[in-house]
């Protein structure tokens, strides 16, 4: 909760979208991995082949809608994503495990409530000085649906999902979510979807399907 977004934002500040959205798409591998190192069973080799033809997919659906010229990428904002995305792994992996033994409400207001307590020296520091009065009824909505959905409601179906369905498993399904990206670009920005981001997501979604049946 307070590790990844630090470490993501430091880390786009030496990087490209394109850098970090690619390295980040190694974040259902290192999942799988951590889950599977605590549990000492590796997954099958249809959990392999999948992940792997997802991250091929996930490598043209970037190519095909960013690219990667342009823009300058230094090793240390490469580091720091990955970083970041070793960090989000396995809190994910901790997560599961929590909502195993106790339950998603408790795994996530529990970690949300730490985080908090962590985070009052930054609010003292910066958070006072911040604009509030120049944040639009849009921003202030969009603040209510950072904290509320993505940071409360999101976790807890998703810790919900790695406990019931199993960590490696669902873990894969992360995938999808540059796909979901795209799909409500499109709806909500009018953005056009090319056949060849098509054909990016059809590989993913394989991928994320051979894995699934492992």
């Amino acid at each position: 909760f307070v590790l990844f977004p630090v470490l993501f934002s430091m880390g786009m500040r030496g990087t490209t979208a394109s850098h970090a959205a690619l390295i980040f798409a190694t974040l259902p591998l290192f999942t799988g991995l951590f889950a599977s190192l605590l549990e000492r069973r590796l997954p099958g080799r249809g959990w392999w082949l999948g992940v792997a033809i997802a991250f091929a997919g996930e490598f043209l659906l970037i190519h095909f809608r960013v690219g990667f010229q342009g823009g300058e990428n230094t090793l240390t904002g490469d580091m720091l994503i990955l970083a970041a995305c070793l960090v989000s792994s396995l809190s994910y992996v901790a997560g599961g495990k929590l909502a195993q033994t106790y339950s998603p409400w408790g795994t996530t207001f529990w970690g949300l409530t730490f985080a908090g307590i962590m985070l009052l020296p930054a609010l003292g520091m910066l958070g006072w000085e911040a604009p509030w009065g120049e944040v639009d009824f849009a921003g202030w909505v969009s603040i209510l649906y950072l904290a509320i959905v993505s940071s409360i409601l999101s976790y807890l179906a998703w810790f919900w999902a790695l406990a019931r369905g199993g960590i490696a498993r669902v873990g894969v399904m992360q995938y999808l979510l540059p796909v979901a990206t795209f799909v409500f670009a499109a709806i909500v920005l009018d953005e056009i979807l090319t056949l060849p981001l098509f054909l990016s997501t059809a590989v993913i979604l394989g991928g994320v399907y051979l894995a699934q049946r492992d």
